[in-house]
This record gives structure tokens, sequence and C-alpha cells, in this order.
């Protein structure tokens, strides 16, 4: 009874609050957590049901400067990784003014072919950097048809020069059909994204551990392929070495963090933090450091020292390596 009485309650003064046309910072926030809570119950309740699209849809019909309600980063209770949690809106206000008006592009350019949308990655979470993270988004349709693409061609290219990524476009079936292809990409996007219009479908993804495993080994392998085969070209000019080492990071500290999940850890989203927890089970991974710091601003890499830092990080990378091969599928 008593969370029923939440539910009702904060549907109410959501909608009391936008229904008034006051729009100071106090009445945006309590709307957007009034709508965050109920975005993530309907997401909850059914993945693309009725009830979960039409609760949705009713409470976040709100007036062009729509909050959006962020979920599920970070996980909200202990022992329960894939709970979604319920959060205020993200502190970059132009980013927030860009994904409202992203949003309300696409249900002008879509009409009721448009499902959902949500942005994932590091546009989620507090990794978000302007200028050096693209804004990463999913929208799903009723159908992925010619005229959905011809659409939305006609409206991205605004979109892109504000920094946001092609988005993937998808149908209701289509993250259920492909979560054994793509169980790294899908595991991330469930675990630090956040719905802007539309059911939670990410939340409901159920990602295999042995495919998760097979991915993780894969990528790990390749990317560290790839990263001695771009040595090979960049080692001789020291601005295209930098950018190898600090573009490369990301990558692998990503697969970092999915060795971390694999093990049965509670695994962080933040770069700094799953560098911080890899190292309490790898070891100091000291050229990672240093060149997360320099990716931070926080320091500089000597462009005489790049290759000699080179070879301590590849050393790091290729412990990262080791560390997926001894995960037990």
């Amino acid at each position: 009874m008593l969370a029923l009485y939440i539910r009702v309650s904060l549907g109410s003064v959501s909608q009391a609050i936008l229904a008034t046309g006051v729009r100071t910072p106090a009445t945006v926030a309590a709307a957007a957590f009034g709508r965050a809570y109920l975005a993530c119950r309907a997401g909850l309740a059914g993945r693309g049901t009725p009830l979960a699209r039409t609760t949705e849809r009713s409470i976040l019909a709100s007036p062009p400067t729509r909050a959006v309600a962020r979920v599920g980063v970070p996980p909200c209770a202990p022992g329960d990784p894939w709970q979604c949690c319920l959060a205020m809106p993200a502190a970059d206000a132009r980013l927030e003014r860009d994904l409202a008006g992203f949003v309300q592009d696409l249900e002008r350019a879509l009409g009721d072919a448009l499902v959902g949308v949500s942005v994932y990655g590091s546009a989620a979470t507090d990794e978000w950097v302007r200028a050096q993270s693209d804004v990463n988004t999913l929208i799903v349709v009723s159908g992925v048809t010619s005229g959905v693409l011809d659409a939305l061609a006609a409206r991205l290219p605004a979109w892109r020069r504000r920094g946001f990524a092609l988005p993937l476009v998808v149908d209701e079936e289509f993250l259920e059909r492909a979560r054994d292809a793509f169980p790294m990409e899908l595991d991330d996007a469930r675990r630090a994204h956040r719905t802007l219009v539309g059911p939670d479908l990410l939340v409901g993804v159920q990602i295999d551990r042995a495919q998760l495993r097979r991915q993780c080994e894969n990528e790990a392998r390749a990317k560290l392929l790839r990263l001695r085969a771009l040595y090979l070209d960049a080692a001789a000019r020291p601005a295209a070495l930098e950018q190898l080492l600090v573009q490369s990071l990301t990558t692998f500290l990503v697969i970092l963090r999915h060795v971390l999940h694999l093990r049965g850890d509670d695994a962080p989203y933040a770069y700094a933090h799953v560098l911080a927890d890899g190292e309490r089970v790898l070891g100091p991974l000291p050229a990672f450091r240093r060149v997360l710091e320099h990716r931070q601003g926080r320091s500089r890499l000597a462009p005489r020292e790049l290759r000699a830092e080179f070879s301590r990080y590849l050393a790091d990378a290729e412990r990262v390596v080791a560390a997926v091969d001894a995960l037990h599928a």
C-alpha cells in the first residue's frame, strides 16, 4: 500500500507541477524526480507492454523544456546490479537542452512510429566531456522501414554538428535477438543509460555470462593486435603517438570493467574507478594511470618520453588481456 501511495503521489505531483507552467529550478527538479520514478517503474513493469508505454508517455509528455529521467547509473541496491536508479538530470544544462530538443525533433519526424529514445554511454554518466565525448543514442521504432530511415536522415546532420553520434535505430525485438551477438555493448548500455521518452527497453536485457566472456576475449585480443599495429605507424610522430595512447585507453578500461564484472565484482562505470578497482585485482597499472591523468588534464606526457611510455603502456594492456584469459567461462 505504501509503495502504491508513493507511485500515485509522485505522479500527481509531477503532473500538477507541469500543469502550472511555473518552471523554477525547484519545480523542475521535483517534476523530474516524479517522472524519473514512474519511468523506472514503467520500464520494470514490462518491456514494451501497452501499460508501460501508456504510463510513461502520459506522464512524460511535458512542455518543450522536458526534463529527462536518469536510469541505471549507478545500481541502487547492493546485490542487485541490474536495478534501475533514480537520480536528478545531469549537471550539463546545455546537454540537457540538446537532449530535449533531440527528442522533440524525433517526435516531429517520426510521429507514432517512435517508441522510445535512450541516451547511453558517457553522456549518461559523469564521464561525458564536451567537445571530446560523443552523445550516443538508441532510437526504438515500431519498424525500421526506409521511410523511417529517410525521415531520420533529413534531421540528423544538425545533431551530428552538436556532437551526437549516429544513433542506433532498432525495433522492439532487436535487443532481445541481439543480446548474444553484442553482449558487451548491450551490457554497457544497460548499466549506463537514461531513458528520455518511452519504455525502458534496456533495463530488462539479460546477458549470458559465457557469451560476454567470449566477446570480451575477442575484443581484448583484437584491440591488443591493433594497438601494436598502430604503434608502427605512429612511433615516429609524437602527436600521433600521444593520440594513440589517449584514444586506446578507454577501450582497455572498458575491457577491464567487464573483467571485474565477470569476476562477480560490482564493477563501477567511471574510468578512474574502473582503474582503481582493476589495480586492486591485477596490481599497479602505472602507465594506464599516467595516460588517464593526461586525458583528464591533471598531468602531461612529455613528448620525448612517449616511446618509453608506450612500452610501459603496452605491458599494462597485455596484463588486462591475461586477466581475460584467466576468467573461466
